[in-house]
């Protein structure tokens, strides 16, 4: 009973911080930070799996019993969500329909385990009441289709274990982030904590049913735990996850090879003729990295390096150029500038004006007048 209530209350804080956590992650995302919402949903993954598990240890999932087995499915979708953050602020890789391939373990599980997760309420509350007394009844997911006991949450682990393989060979490109020394230190300790959450359960089914409860439970309920609890001693990463991918930009300067900087700039100027992605306000450089097919690090250098702007200018300078072809065609006694800003690209018409000086030398209504009486 004491290991209930010790298990019980650890898996409450745990989601009642993980919850927060994904909570002020998505707020802080702008809806477009695409870092900030992958990391949020892993928390979330993880919060909502220790409400199952919480209800299980406080033995309220009676009054619940279509949560029940459910925990495993909502931490199928940890790893990955985790993975795609690691990939996003190594490689700033958007999202995409390739992505769903992440989801086939989630479906395995559906259909292994649709015997008891579609069955009756009473049918469960039957099963509940002769599982919830031992742990180690409850983790042996018996009632699937054809996995065996035990099976899934071994395969959940083993699962983990390769995607967490993945993240760190991810974290070794990010040596060239190194000058942005909290975002690299938390990371190391993000990834450090993960370990906890899916070695302990393979190694307690592996070595005894003794250690089970424990290795399936407290252990990776801690390593959630820790995990969400780092990330307030270091608030510039919690409020604003974009500064890295900047800074990666900078630091691979000196790797543009010869052969990306011959064929690039034809490539790129390509894609910004045909797709005129800058005519979206809240155009991103993820978004036109992704368009342009290389990583934002290697789009971010460019600009910088090659075109001598940063990404805001460079793209103000497509948008007056556009504009400066829609002046061209029409007359000009019959411009409505705030009209001609917002087809251009511009969210606000101080921000065109702005623009337009730095590019034409004057403001937008001089360059009317000037060009009315030539």
């Amino acid at each position: 009973m004491a290991y209930y209530n010790f298990a019980a209350i650890l898996s409450l804080i745990a989601t009642i911080l993980c919850g927060l956590t994904a909570s002020i992650l998505l707020i802080f995302s702008g809806g477009r930070q695409k870092n900030n919402m992958l990391l949020a949903g892993s928390y979330l993954s993880f919060c909502f799996a220790y409400i199952v598990v919480t209800l299980v240890f406080n033995r309220t999932i009676i009054n619940f019993p279509h949560l029940y087995g459910t925990g495993n499915f909502f931490l199928l979708f940890y790893m990955p969500f985790s993975y795609l953050f690691m990939r996003s602020v190594a490689g700033n890789k958007t999202i995409n329909a390739r992505q769903l391939v992440h989801l086939i373990p989630v479906i395995l599980y559906v259909v292994d385990y649709s015997p008891f997760l579609f069955s009756s309420a009473a049918s469960k509350k039957a099963i509940i009441s002769s599982e919830l007394h031992d742990v180690r009844l409850i983790a042996r997911y018996s009632h699937g289709l054809f996995f065996p006991q035990n099976a899934h949450i071994i395969l959940r682990s083993v699962l983990m274990g390769l995607y967490w393989f993945m993240q760190i060979r991810l974290l070794a490109s990010l040596k060239a982030v190194r000058n942005d020394r909290s975002w690299i230190r938390w990371l190391y300790i993000y990834n450090g904590l993960q370990p906890l959450i899916f070695i302990f359960p393979i190694l307690a089914i592996v070595s005894g049913p003794k250690a089970l409860p424990w290795a399936i439970s407290v252990i990776p309920t801690a390593g959630g735990l820790l995990s969400a609890a780092t990330l307030y001693f270091y608030p510039r990463i919690l409020y604003n996850l974009e500064k890295p991918a900047v800074r990666f930009g900078f630091a691979v300067k000196r790797k543009l090879s010869h052969g990306f900087l011959h064929e690039f700039p034809e490539r790129l100027g390509t894609y910004m003729n045909q797709h005129k992605p800058y005519l979206r306000p809240d155009c991103t450089l993820e978004e036109l990295a992704d368009g342009a097919g290389v990583p934002a690090y290697k789009l971010s250098a460019f600009i910088n390096q090659v075109e001598g702007k940063n990404f805001s200018d460079y793209l103000n300078e497509w948008r007056i150029n556009y504009c400066l072809e829609i002046l061209r065609d029409k007359k000009l006694n019959q411009v409505n500038l705030q009209e001609v800003a917002t087809e251009s690209g511009f969210s606000n018409r101080a921000a065109f004006t702005n623009a337009f000086k730095k590019v034409v030398g004057v403001a937008p209504s001089i360059y009317l007048q000037t060009e009315q009486n030539t």
